[in-house]
């Protein structure tokens, strides 16, 4: 059976970076690994860290460690993206919109 790599990500994270619209950020954010899919992690508190609200499902690519975030829509927020990662770091690139007033693209290091 296939060795679910997602579970070695698991964990809290202290998120830091910079997004176009709201400049810095630096807060915790938690990784946990999606029960329905093999190498995928669900990537919770990002952009303002204030909320569960703002969410991401990643996938994982085990043989040369990059992240890629599909197109999503999560409470009416669209999400893309991808990156790279370590045993102990995650390098993302993420873009996201409402469609209004949310709009803001970011480049963060999760680290642990």
């Amino acid at each position: 059976s296939p060795v679910n790599y997602a579970l070695d990500l698991v964990g809290n994270y202290t998120h830091s970076g910079t997004c176009a619209n709201a400049g810095a950020v630096n807060n915790q954010a938690h990784v946990s690994a999606d029960p329905s899919k093999i190498n995928r992690i669900k990537i919770e508190k990002i952009w303002t860290g204030t909320s569960n609200s703002y969410f991401v499902y990643a996938d994982i690519n085990p043989t040369n460690h990059t992240v890629t975030i599909p197109a999503q829509t999560n409470n009416g927020i669209l999400y893309t993206g991808s990156g790279t990662y370590t045993a102990t770091e995650i390098d993302l690139s993420y873009q996201f919109t409402d469609g209004n007033l949310i709009n803001d693209n970011c480049t963060v290091t999760l680290k642990r």
